[in-house]
Order: C-alpha cells, then structure tokens, then sequence
C-alpha cells in the first residue's frame, strides 16, 4: 500500500466513503426475505468460483472475471440492502489470491475492488427498482427488457468509470487511453453485461433454464480470453503501448495512404539517454517504472489517430499520419520538454529525472519507403545522441541532378537555346568598343 502513488490512494479512498456512504442510507430499512437470503447465497457463490478463473488482461496484467454476471443478476434481482454484501462475497477470493502480496497491499485491492462493485450493483439496482423489476414473464413486455439491459450496462458503466480513474493515476496513462478502454475489454465487459442481463430474465421467468448456464458460461469465458490474447499480440506488456510489431504493420498501410492520397506523414525516433544507470542504480523494477512513465507521457501528447509504440528496450517510436515534418519536429520539442521536466517517483521518497533525444523524419522529404523513413528517423536520433537531450531532423533527399536539354538538330547544326542566346547577347553588350578617333 505504500507504494502506491498519493492520487491512487485518494481515489480508492473517495470510492470506498461513497461506497460506505450509499450502502448506510439504503440499510436503513432492511426488506430482505428468507427467499432473498436464499438467492444471495447462490449469486455469491457462483460469483465468488467464477473469480477464482480470471482472464488476464493483454496490456496492464490486470485481471477480468465472469463474476459480474451474478453481481449484474444480483442487483436487478435482490433488494438493495443486499447489495454490499453480494459484492463482499463476489470478491472475497481477492484475499485468497493475493495472499502473498503482503497483508497491507491485498487489504488495499479487497476495498477498491469491493467499493467499485458495490457502488455499480447500487446504481444497476437503482435502475430496475426506478424502472420496476417485477412481474417477469416468459413473454416479458418491452420495459422488463429495459429494466435487464438497462441495468446491467448501468452496472458495467459505472465501474469501468471508476476502474479506468485509478489505472489512469497508477499508470500516468490520459484517461482516454487507458487499457480498460480499449476495444478488446469493452468487448469482454459489453458481453458479461448483456449475460448478466440473460441470467437475471432466466431467474424472474423460468429458473429451470439455468441448468444452461455452465456450458454458455465456459464458452463466454473462452471467446473472451481469446479476445485478449490476439490483443496481446500487438501489444508491449510492461508499458501498455503497441508493440513493433503492429507499428511496422500500420506504418506500411499509413505510407500506402499517403502515396495514395498525396498527404505527408512524420516519424519520431525517441531514445532514452543513460537508461543503462537508471537500471544500475535503482534496479529494473525502477527502469520499468521510467519506461511506463515516459509512455504515459508519449501518449498525453499526441493525438487520437497517431500511434505511439515501443520499438525496443528504452526506444519509442511515434507516428504521425498528415502530419509536415515540422510539425513533427515542434511535437519532438514538446516531447523532449516534457520528459525533461517530468519529475518519476521510483517509491520510498525517491525521485529522478531523465532526458530522451528525439530524430524526426517525414514522408516523402526524407523518405519514400518503411526501411527508409524508419533508417532516417534513427540516424537523426542517433545525430541528437551526440549532445543529448535534443531533437535532430533527417537529412532531405538528395534531389536529383538537373540533366542538359538536348537542343534540336538542323541541317546547319544545333540551334542555339534562347538561355544561350541570351547569355551571349549580354556578353556582347557588356564588351566596351572605343570610338574611332576623329580624322
């Protein structure tokens, strides 16, 4: 828990006042029956084993479980004083798995992961208790569908706003660009909200038909674990970036545009300079910490359509679709600046600043090509690493020689060009003739 950066802490601690704030207020009439004690037994043992089978995210090793589909089903199905409690059991396994982590840390996650859920199973169960959840039938009428879906993507929204708040602060990545944002894991949350939504209609309408519910959810379970492993193909797992592979794929499709439509595009080669010391002084895991930091910086400063990767050890690349290569050099700047000035906590009250030296290259001034631009990009890096801390433009072109005119051809040989007729005419009249002297 100490570890953990001030705005993490706070914000954990805001989730979990409301949490505790909201759970008090909608206690203050206790309504659950003998019947819905029953049914939270049930919702949370099956949310509780559904935990203990995570689906590892492909970018920031967080995990993803199919535990909210019975807390999605528990806040449309049970009383809102029974809530809290769905929640406390759901994650429960939190503390059996993360034993090893360190008493504090595992606490710390426990009441993050418990306040998240409770306040999102609040929200989904205000939604059905507004709307009205009773009175399900095989042949529903359109508002039990409303109450259902609508509560069940109230739930997902609600936490995923809360969950991207905090990977956002511990990662120092925009919030527009964090991990659970991305398409694989909306994904994942949108198809364990719309099974969240099934398996609260199957317990209102015909409970027998949730003997199908093991096999859908096993298959659930696969093609979402699928999802994030082609994911974590393109993707670099210590920083959360695209890794080289998938740049050097989009690179090759943002040069074919650009040719097509004669627009420019703009590489920025970046390296950290004196990484090597950073491990040897402080370890790797505070070289990791640099390198996380460094591309949550890259990512705050460019726009939605470039892509930013990491191209290997301490070195990023950044592309730029319709970008001049002086844009891309001001953006180098900035770049440059920003890592300058950015202060990395490494943990324990310790805290360092680094440099990055920046190449620039453009489509088509200094290349036509991928191996090209991509050589020109690092050579200019390459020329920035000479003082450090600087940004280097590729060399343009070479352009090509301008050839002689080849001038026609008469029977009374080459007629004379009008540059050259012209260069003569000038030459003539430059000559001085002096005036005949007087008879």
């Amino acid at each position: 828990m100490g570890n953990e950066k001030p705005g993490v802490r706070y914000w954990v601690a805001v989730v979990a006042v409301a949490a505790i704030v909201v759970t008090v207020w909608v206690s203050r009439s206790f309504t659950a029956t003998l019947t819905d004690a029953l049914a939270l037994g049930l919702l949370s043992l099956c949310a509780a084993l559904a935990h203990l089978f995570p689906i590892r995210s492909a970018s920031d090793g967080a995990s993803y479980r199919l535990t909210n589909v019975f807390v999605i089903a528990g806040a449309i199905i049970l009383p809102t004083d029974l809530l809290t409690p769905l929640a406390a059991l759901a994650v429960l396994p939190d503390v059996w798995q993360r034993r090893h982590r360190g008493l504090g840390r595992v606490l710390f996650g426990w009441v993050f992961n418990l306040s998240q859920t409770s306040l999102a199973a609040h929200a989904a169960g205000a939604w059905a208790a507004g709307i009205g959840a009773q009175d399900f039938g095989p042949l529903g009428a359109i508002q039990d569908l409303v109450v259902l879906v609508g509560g069940a993507f109230v739930f997902s929204a609600v936490q995923e706003a809360l969950v991207a708040v905090i990977v956002s602060l511990s990662s120092s990545v925009p919030l527009n660009r964090v991990s659970t944002l991305t398409r694989p894991v909306l994904f994942s949350t949108a198809l364990l909200a719309v099974l969240g939504a099934v398996v609260s209609g199957i317990w209102l309408a015909l409970p027998s038909l949730l003997l199908l519910l093991p096999p859908i959810l096993i298959i659930v379970h696969r093609m979402t674990r699928n999802a994030h492993l082609a994911h974590l193909a393109q993707v670099d797992t210590k920083t959360g970036l695209h890794n080289y592979r998938h740049f050097e794929r989009v690179l090759e499709e943002e040069l074919a545009h650009s040719l097509r439509a004669k627009r420019p595009l703009s590489l920025i080669f970046t390296d950290l300079d004196h990484f090597k010391r950073v491990n040897d002084t402080y370890g790797h895991a505070a070289g990791d910490t640099v390198l996380r930091e460094i591309s949550g910086l890259l990512s705050s400063l460019v726009r939605k359509g470039d892509v930013v990767a990491r191209f290997g050890g301490e070195e990023f690349v950044v592309l730029l679709p319709g970008t001049e290569v002086d844009e891309a050099e001001y953006l180098g700047e900035r770049i440059r600046a920003a890592v300058e000035l950015h202060q990395f906590e490494l943990g324990a009250g310790t805290a360092i600043r680094c440099t990055v030296s920046v190449g620039v290259a453009g489509y088509p001034i200094d290349a036509i090509d991928f191996a090209g631009l991509l050589e020109k990009s690092d050579a200019a890096m390459y020329r920035a690493k000479e003082t450090r801390n600087a940004v280097a433009r590729a060399t343009p072109l070479v352009p090509p020689p301008v050839l002689p005119v080849e001038e026609p051809m008469t029977a009374h040989g080459t007629i004379p060009s009008q540059r050259i007729l012209a260069a003569e005419a000038a030459a003539l009249a430059s000559v001085h003739v002096p005036l005949a002297a007087p008879a």
